[in-house]
C-alpha cells in the first residue's frame, strides 16, 4: 500500500506467479560494430522506440536511488486485483499495472522460502481509488 504512488507496481517474480503479461519492450543493446555510423543509426532508432513507448504510457521510466534508469512495463491487459484469492477474496477491481524490479520492492521481502527475488507489489492510487471506502488497520484491511 502506497498512497504516494499513482500506479500499482509489482516485481518480475510476482508478475510471473500471477501470470501478468507485459508489453514488448527491447532494451537498447550496444552493437559490436566497427562502423560508427551503424552504431549511431541503431542508437537513434532505439531512442525513438523508447520515446514512443514512454509517450504512449507503455513504459514508465523512473530514476533509482543511485540515478540509474528503471523501466516499469505496463500490463497488456487490465488485471483483476483482489485481497487474497481472486475467486474468493474481496475484489478491488481491474486496472493496468506496471512490472519492474524496484529496489523498494526487494526490501519488502515478500515470501519466505522463495527461490530468487521475493514476489512483492505496491498498491497505488490507481487501484485504491476503485473502492469508495476502505479501513486500514495495522494488520487488517476492510473493504
Amino acid at each position: 500500500l502506497d498512497t504516494g504512488s499513482p500506479v500499482t507496481v509489482m516485481n518480475d517474480a510476482a508478475a510471473e506467479l500471477a501470470g501478468v503479461m507485459v508489453v514488448d519492450y527491447v532494451e537498447q543493446v550496444p552493437e559490436d560494430s566497427w562502423n560508427p555510423f551503424a552504431k549511431l543509426a541503431s542508437n537513434f532508432q532505439a531512442a525513438q522506440e523508447n520515446a514512443k513507448a514512454t509517450a504512449s504510457g507503455d513504459v514508465l521510466a523512473i530514476a533509482g536511488a543511485a540515478g540509474e534508469r528503471i523501466n516499469l512495463l505496463k500490463s497488456r491487459e487490465r488485471v483483476a486485483l483482489a485481497m487474497g484469492d481472486v475467486e474468493e477474496g474481496p475484489v478491488l477491481g481491474e486496472s493496468h499495472i506496471y512490472v519492474g524490479d524496484l529496489p523498494g520492492l526487494a526490501a519488502l521481502n515478500g515470501a519466505e522460502n522463495y527461490d530468487g527475488a521475493s514476489p512483492a507489489a505496491i498498491l497505488g492510487m490507481d487501484v485504491l481509488k476503485l473502492k469508495p471506502r476502505m479501513l486500514y488497520r495495522i494488520d487488517e484491511v476492510y473493504l
